[in-house]
């Protein structure tokens, strides 16, 4: 049989072991190193581009808040406007027409009566006192106020006023005319504001 010599010496043969191992972990190392720089230049690149990012989000957030400082006056004026227009509406949804009151006081007396004093008062009454021709001019007056089917009248307004009080008349010696003072109640509703 044949057997094998071996000619290197067993130094030499531990020698280029060392060697074969020290090129593997070379190319071991140098191959980590380079996946190493490469994953190191990945999370560098991309922590980059998150501040980028960030920065931008952050100029967009400030941008926001700039606008909504400069929207701020604005925001007060509309908050105000709204309270006023509230306001105006709680007014006119209890707002009270008395001007067809006074339209409809105008249409009813006739040309033979004239009023001198006219007030409204709180209970839904007006005290009128002027002078009539005569007795009868005041009678008709008077009858007309309280007249519903009253012909010249606004329409809706046919009984608006609900009861009439002749507190005096009396006959003028001087103008030969009759002078009056009367309370006329008056439905308040009826002026409501629709």
């Amino acid at each position: 049989m044949a057997q094998s010599i071996n000619l290197i010496p067993h130094e030499e043969k531990q020698e280029q072991e060392k060697e074969k191992l020290v090129k593997v972990s070379t190319i071991l190392s140098v191959l980590l190193l380079l996946v190493a720089g490469a994953v190191a230049a990945y999370f560098f690149n991309s922590k980059s581009e998150v501040q980028k990012s960030i920065a931008t989000k952050e100029a967009e957030i400030e941008d926001s808040r700039a606008q909504i400082k400069r929207m701020s006056d604005i925001e007060i004026v509309a908050r105000n406007l709204f309270a006023k227009y509230k306001a105006l509406n709680t007014i006119f949804d209890t707002k009270f027409n008395y001007s067809l009151l006074l339209e409809e006081l105008r249409t009813r007396t006739p040309s033979t009566i004239k009023i001198d004093d006219l007030t409204i008062t709180a209970t839904s009454s007006i005290t009128i006192s002027g002078s009539g021709d005569n007795y009868l001019a005041v009678a008709q007056f008077i009858n007309d106020l309280t007249d519903e089917n009253f012909e010249g009248g606004h329409e809706g307004l046919e009984n608006l006023f609900s009861d009439v009080v002749l507190n005096s008349v009396n006959l003028e010696s001087k103008t030969n005319r009759a002078s009056y003072f009367m309370n006329v109640s008056f439905r308040l509703d009826k002026l409501a504001v629709k």
